[in-house]
């Protein structure tokens, strides 16, 4: 459901194009063969008339049902496409992001970091535009920590979008985690 969720929210692209192959009809709309249309996928997850009135505010609860009913129309929650033209990589996609979040809350608890500005852009697909910086503290396991290591990983709910997380874990500071480029010279050094 918090999967669902957040893919409602921010989907892995933003609008798809389509052209009809012949004349069709809907409803009253007549479209004729070859006219490009453009499903605006953030659009329609957003839209109250199909997702209530809280549907801009993060409610997992809404999927508690299945995905055909947790909107007004059953074919609402499209994050990666409909019908024959479905991604994928969808069911790949799905599979790293629960297994990602299962090992990561297995080993660590996490929190945004006080700079986290919310502002999800658009520049082809959508991302946030100041990045998206994450404390973890690893899970006590009795184990020694190691003076400096990094860990990559490339699996997020986006089928085009790759975003690496780097952990940089210091022996007297607590862990930091950075999406993006790291900023102190003391991370960097780490790195090399």
């Amino acid at each position: 459901m918090i999967v669902n969720e957040s893919l409602r929210l921010y989907p892995p692209t933003i609008a798809t194009i389509r052209r009809a192959k012949g004349d069709v009809e809907l409803g009253k709309l007549k479209i004729p063969c070859g006219t490009e249309l453009l499903i605006p996928i953030l659009a329609v997850h957003h839209d109250q008339a199909t997702w209530g009135s809280d549907a801009n505010e993060f409610n997992p609860g809404r999927f508690s049902n299945g995905v055909s009913r947790a909107a007004r129309h059953p074919f609402a929650f499209i994050p990666f496409g409909l019908g024959a033209r479905t991604c994928v990589g969808q069911n790949l996609a799905l599979l790293q992001t629960k297994l990602t979040l299962a090992i990561m809350l297995s080993r660590f608890t996490f929190k945004l970091a006080p700079s986290y500005r919310h502002a999800p852009t658009v520049l082809m697909l959508l991302y946030p535009q100041y990045g998206a910086p994450i404390i973890f503290q690893p899970i006590a396991t009795g184990a020694a920590t190691v003076d400096c290591w990094w860990w990559c990983v490339m699996a997020m709910p986006a089928r085009l979008r790759r975003i690496s997380v780097y952990w940089v874990q210091f022996r007297d500071q607590n862990p930091l985690v950075a999406f993006g480029k790291l900023k102190t010279k003391k991370e960097k050094k780490c790195m090399d």
